[in-house]
């Protein structure tokens, strides 16, 4: 009786799974600006943001998708110059499993006059920034990548992933700060003017040509590999896990080195030089290299 009934209880489950799931077609919605906004504040459940410049406008334009009959709908709030995007979702205990047609994404459009500031947060989609100028970008996402390409940031760059990898190409930026729960780091063909700071606990760290006057970079589990990067006053390289390998501009004179590795080969000490560099871990190689 009681596995019959383990059955009929299977059954009945599957059966409400099933017609509990609705495809519906979203309909593609534009909200266009009609005073000054300096602020932004974006967020979004499961779409993909998009940010970019356009010469042709003068305000904000905020192109996204939505469904008012099963509540995947969009708010927008304009309050003191600051423009508010929420997604909200009918999360009731029998409310449908919503799938919709590929394609849909949320897209800023910034006119060529917008330096304000910029605040994402992402259940479950990914980021691309490309040329645009912020005062700040604060970036929180659980799952999916952060990508951002000439982008020039005159105070700070906060960023939060906790599932999915930051890639940053051709940018300038105040100071940063990054922390990646699980996935890699790579920055290329970028300027830091202040301290350039990440924490990540699952993935690698890989800068080419980066110039930043201090570097404070920790990782618990994951390599290191720095290469042709600009130092003014400090590198300092904490990780448990992982090998650590940088390619410094400069002489050996100009540093002052402290490597260190419990379980591995150190190469590139040096004792001299007004500029610090410490590199640690405990499991792992450690090599600096010095081009001259």
């Amino acid at each position: 009786m009681k596995r019959v009934f383990s059955l009929f209880f299977v059954m009945l489950l599957t059966i409400m799974l099933v017609g509990c799931t609705k495809r519906i077609q979203l309909a593609e919605k534009k909200y266009e600006a009609q005073t000054e906004i300096t602020k932004i504040e974006i967020k979004e459940l499961s779409m993909p943001i998009e940010v970019k410049k356009d010469e042709n406008i003068d305000n904000v334009v905020v192109s996204y998708y939505s469904d008012e009959e099963y509540k995947l709908n969009v708010t927008m709030t304009l309050s003191s110059k600051t423009l508010v995007l929420k997604r909200e979702q009918d999360t009731t205990m029998f409310a449908p499993t919503i799938t919709f047609q590929s394609g849909c994404k949320t897209v800023i459009y910034l006119p060529e006059s917008y330096e304000g500031s910029l605040k994402i947060n992402i259940a479950n989609g990914s980021l691309n920034v490309d040329d645009v100028i912020l005062t700040e970008l604060n970036v929180n996402i659980t799952n999916g990548s952060t990508n951002l390409n000439s982008l020039n940031v005159s105070e700070t760059l906060k960023i939060e992933n906790v599932n999915g990898g930051v890639n940053i190409n051709k940018s300038t930026i105040e100071k940063s700060d990054i922390k990646i729960t699980s996935g890699s780091l790579n920055i290329d063909d970028t300027n830091v003017n202040g301290r350039l700071t990440t924490d990540l606990t699952n993935g690698s760290t890989k800068f080419k040509n980066v110039v930043a006057n201090e570097y404070e970079l920790k990782s618990t589990n994951g390599d290191t590999n720095l290469k042709n990067i600009e130092c003014n006053t400090l590198l300092s390289i904490k990780t448990v896990t992982g090998s650590i390998y940088v390619e410094l501009r400069g002489n050996e004179s100009d540093y002052k080195t402290t490597l260190s590795s419990t379980v591995g080969n150190v190469k590139g000490q040096t004792t001299s030089g007004n500029k610090s560099v410490s590199c640690e871990t405990n499991v792992g190689s450690v090599e600096v290299k010095y081009l001259g």
